[in-house]
C-alpha cells in the first residue's frame, strides 16, 4: 500500500502494471513455487480494495479490472506510510533530502532541453523505483546523457522507465543495471535491441508496446530466463520472434508472436512450435504471418497443442499472410492445407474474444463450436468463406462483426454441408422460434460482404429474432435484403445497403448513409420509431422527400441532421409537432438551404420552433 504513494491524487492506477511494480520489488510472495505470483498479487489488491484502500474501480467488457483509483484521504495515508522512502519528484520542489529515497516517480511534462535530474535525488544510491507515470517525447540529442547519469547513480534500480525519450539505440551504460527487473521502453522510435540485454539476467518485465520502429528482437532472448512479460502491443515492424523463446516456460504475457514471412530466414525465427512450449501465456496473443505452405503444417503437427493447452489467455487473434486475389488459385489447390493450419490453431475452451484476418479458406474449422465461453468474435477479409459455422448457440456471444467475407451469400443455410472436420455431416439450421437465437448478442456488424443475401438460405426460417440486439451496423452490403427481427433494437446504422432491413419499433438512434435505393421514406418504415431520439440521413442522392405524417410521429426525436441529399425538395409539415427536437442541422442540401432562410424560406415556419438550427455551419 505504501508504495501506492508513488501515484497523485486522481491519478487512474493501471492494476496490471501496479501488480508487476510489486512483484519486480520482491514484496509478492508464495510458499508454492508453482504458484503465479501475479495470482498472489491480485489476491493482495483484493484484500486492499475490500479494505477500501482503493475505489473506482473500471473493468474492461470481459470484466477484467483495468485500473482504479485512490481516494485523497487514502492517498495522504500511503505517503504518511512510505515517509522518506517515497517521493513524487514535484519539478519545482528540487531541494530535498534524497539520501533515504527508495522509491521516485515523474508526473510532469518537462523540456528535455533544460529539466536534469536534480543534484538532490543524486544523492540516491539505493533507489529501486525510477518511474515516469506519463509518456514524454523527449529529443534523442537529450536521452544519451540521462541514461548515462541514471546508470552511474542509480545501481540497485529494480524497475526504470524510460518511456518516450526518443530512443533509437539503447545506450550500452545500462548493460551495469544488473538488478533491473521491470525495465519500460515504450513508446520509444527503437529498431532494434542490443544483445547484451540479455545480460540483465533478473529482468522480469520488458515493456516494448508502442515502439513502432522495432523490427526484431535480440537474437539470444532466451537467455532472459527469468522474463515474465514480454509486451509487444502495436509493434507492427517487428518481423519475427527469435529461436529458443519456448525455452523461457516462465513467461507469462507475450502480446505479440511474429512468424517469418522469409523461407530463408526460418532458421533464424522461433516456429509456432515453440509457442506450443509457452504452458503459462495469459491475456492477450497475436499470432501474425501464417501461412499456407505444407512445411507450417508439418509443424504444427508436432507432439503437443499450440494453443489449446493455454487456458489463461482471454483474447486470441490470428492473422495470415495476406495473397493477392490474382493468386487465388494458387490458393485455391491448397485448401485442404489452409483449413488444416487453423484445425490445429484450437484454443482452450475459456477463449472469450477471437479475432481472424486474412484467413483463406472455403470454411472455418472444427473446433468453433466448442467456443462456448467466446464473447467478441471478428472475422476479418476472409474472402473465400462460403459458410460460417453455427454461431447461434454461442450462448455468452455479445458482438459479432463479419468484414470482407465477399462470397459469402448466406450467414446461416439450411442445407446439410459436411461438417468442417470433413468427417459426419451437420445441420446448419437457423433456430427456430422455440430455440434461443443468439440469447446474448448485443452488437452485429456487417460490413463490405457484398454477395450477402439474406440470414438464411430458406427464408421461411427467418421466424427467429435477436433477444439482446441493441446496435446493428450494416454497411456496403447492398444485397441484403432480409434479417431476423430485433425487437429491443436501440441503434442502426445503414450504409451504402439496402433500406429494406429497417423494421423495428425501438431504435433511439439511427443514421441512414449512401442507401441508393431510396427515393421516399415510406409512413410504414419511420412512423412507429416512436423512442427515436437521433436521425441522421447523410449522401442519399435519390432522396426527394421524408414522410409528412411519419416524421410528426417522432415525438421523442431531439437531433436530426441531414446532409448531402441535393434532391431533397422540402422538410415534412410533421416537423411543426415535434415539440423535443432541439437541434437541427443541414449541411450540402441547396434545395432545403433556400427554404429554410430565416423568417423568408418557405419551410421556415416549420421549424422556427427549434431552438439550435445549424445550416451549412451558420447558426440561425
Amino acid at each position: 500500500f505504501a508504495y501506492c504513494s508513488l501515484f497523485p491524487p486522481d491519478y487512474e492506477i493501471p492494476v496490471k502494471k501496479l501488480i508487476k511494480l510489486w512483484v519486480a520489488q520482491g514484496f509478492v510472495k508464495s510458499s508454492n513455487p508453482n504458484e503465479c505470483l501475479e495470482d498472489v498479487g491480485y489476491e493482495y489488491y483484493n484484500e486492499l480494495v475490500w479494505r477500501s484502500f482503493f475505489q473506482e474501480e473500471e473493468k474492461d467488457k470481459f470484466g477484467i479490472i483495468t485500473s482504479c483509483k485512490m481516494h485523497d484521504l487514502m492517498n495522504e495515508l500511503a505517503v504518511k506510510v512510505a515517509g522518506e522512502g517515497s517521493r513524487i519528484i514535484d519539478h519545482n520542489k528540487t531541494d530535498f533530502d534524497g539520501k533515504r529515497l527508495l522509491h521516485v516517480s515523474f508526473d510532469f511534462d518537462v523540456d528535455s532541453l533544460e529539466w536534469k535530474i536534480p543534484t538532490s535525488l543524486l544523492e540516491s544510491h539505493k533507489l529501486r523505483t525510477f518511474l515516469f507515470l506519463s509518456q514524454h517525447l523527449w529529443k534523442e540529442s537529450f536521452h544519451n546523457s540521462f541514461c548515462a547519469t541514471i546508470a552511474s547513480n542509480f545501481k540497485s534500480l529494480r524497475m526504470l522507465s524510460l518511456n518516450g525519450l526518443g530512443i533509437t539505440k539503447l545506450p550500452k551504460c545500462l548493460r551495469k543495471m544488473k538488478h533491473l527487473r521491470y525495465l519500460d521502453l515504450s513508446f520509444n522510435p527503437i529498431e532494434r535491441l542490443p544483445n547484451w540485454i540479455v545480460e540483465l539476467q533478473n529482468l522480469e518485465t520488458l515493456d516494448l508496446k508502442w515502439c513502432q520502429s522495432l523490427v526484431e528482437l535480440p537474437r539470444d532472448i532466451k537467455k532472459l530466463i527469468n522474463l515474465r512479460h514480454l509486451i509487444l502491443e502495436f509493434c507492427y515492424k517487428l518481423a519475427r520472434i527469435p529461436p529458443g523463446l519456448g525455452e523461457l516456460t516462465r513467461l507469462r504475457t507475450l502480446s505479440k508472436f511474429v512468424l517469418s514471412k522469409n523461407n530463408s530466414m526460418l532458421r533464424d525465427s522461433a516456429g509456432l512450435s515453440e509457442l506450443g512450449k509457452l504452458k503459462d501465456l495469459r491475456g492477450k496473443l497475436e499470432i501474425r504471418n501464417l501461412g499456407y505452405k505444407k512445411d507450417i503444417v508439418s509443424e504444427l503437427n508436432y507432439d503437443g497443442a499450440v494453443l489449446k493447452e493455454k487456458r489463461h489467455l482471454y483474447s486470441l487473434t490470428l492473422h495470415w499472410m495476406q495473397i493477392e486475389r490474382e493468386n487465388s488459385d494458387a490458393v485455391e489447390e491448397e485448401s485442404d492445407v489452409i483449413i488444416k493450419s487453423m484445425e490445429a490453431l484450437q484454443p482452450h475452451s475459456s477463449l472469450k474474444q477471437l479475432t481472424l484476418l486474412n484467413y483463406m479458406g472455403a470454411r472455418f474449422a472444427s473446433w468453433f463450436h466448442s467456443l462456448t465461453n467466446i464473447v467478441n468474435l471478428g472475422l476479418y477479409d476472409c474472402d473465400r468463406c462460403q459458410h460460417l459455422p453455427p454461431l447461434d448457440h454461442l450462448p455468452f456471444l455479445k458482438s459479432l462483426v463479419l468484414l470482407g467475407l465477399r462470397n459469402l451469400e448466406h450467414i446461416s443455410a439450411e442445407d446439410k454441408v459436411k461438417d468442417f472436420a470433413g468427417d459426419e455431416m451437420m445441420m446448419m439450421s437457423a433456430a427456430s422460434p422455440s430455440t434461443t437465437f443468439f440469447p446474448s448478442l448485443e452488437s452485429l456488424r456487417l460490413t463490405d460482404c457484398p454477395n450477402l443475401k439474406g440470414w438464411w438460405r430458406n427464408e421461411t426460417a427467418s421466424a427467429s429474432s435477436f433477444p439482446c440486439l441493441s446496435s446493428l451496423e450494416i454497411e456496403n452490403c447492398p444485397n441484403l435484403t432480409s434479417m431476423p427481427l430485433y425487437p429491443n433494437l436501440d441503434r442502426l446504422d445503414l450504409w451504402r445497403s439496402s433500406w429494406n432491413v429497417l423494421p423495428s419499433s425501438k431504435l433511439k438512434y439511427l443514421e441512414i448513409r449512401d442507401v441508393e435505393d431510396i427515393e421516399y421514406v415510406p409512413e410504414e418504415g419511420i412512423g412507429n420509431l416512436t423512442l427515436l431520439q437521433e436521425l441522421s440521413i447523410d449522401r442519399c442522392p435519390n432522396l426527394v422527400s421524408l414522410p409528412d405524417q411519419g416524421m410528426g410521429s417522432l415525438i421523442s426525436l431531439q437531433r436530426l441532421h441531414i446532409s448531402k441529399c441535393p434532391n431533397l425538395a422540402s422538410l415534412p409539415e410533421g416537423l411543426r409537432c415535434l415539440a423535443s427536437l432541439k437541434r437541427l442541422t443541414i449541411v450540402d442540401c441547396p434545395i432545403l438551404k433556400q427554404r429554410c432562410q430565416k423568417e423568408t424560406g418557405e419551410d421556415w415556419s416549420k421549424i422556427a420552433h427549434i431552438p439550435e438550427i445549424d445550416i451549412d455551419w451558420s447558426i440561425l
